[in-house]
């Protein structure tokens, strides 16, 4: 058996705090995928987190309603210490947040991760 990490992602009308156990509620996909594709952003979000292991790291956020524009450097990157799925096996993860001054509105991303 070989274990593996997620990485996660989520919007939300209420900003979360950046815990552990607020990233793993979000929603995941193997942290070894190159891209999530169509990542939803909820109607009136003032919040958008994207959460990968140390050694990864969100290079393209694509948004779909202005035709793709990639606005990674609004998202700004924080690391949290991310709980696996068994107590004591935490590992660092590169967390990336966009607090957008004014609510978002229904959209799509698609992120595109690499390596650091």
């Amino acid at each position: 058996v070989t274990g593996f990490r997620y990485a996660f992602y989520g919007s939300s009308v209420e900003p979360i705090s950046l815990t552990s156990d607020n990233i793993r509620a979000l929603s995941k996909v193997k942290s070894t995928n190159s891209s999530i594709t169509n990542m939803p952003i909820v109607e009136g979000a003032k919040q958008v987190v994207i959460a990968v292991p140390v050694g990864r790291k969100v290079s393209k956020v694509a948004d779909d309603n202005a035709f793709g524009t990639d606005i990674v450097t609004k998202f700004v990157k924080n690391v949290i210490s991310v709980d696996g799925a068994s107590e004591g096996f935490s590992k660092d993860y590169n967390v990336y947040v966009y607090s957008p001054d004014a609510a978002l509105g229904a959209n799509t991303y698609d992120i595109t991760i690499a390596n650091e």
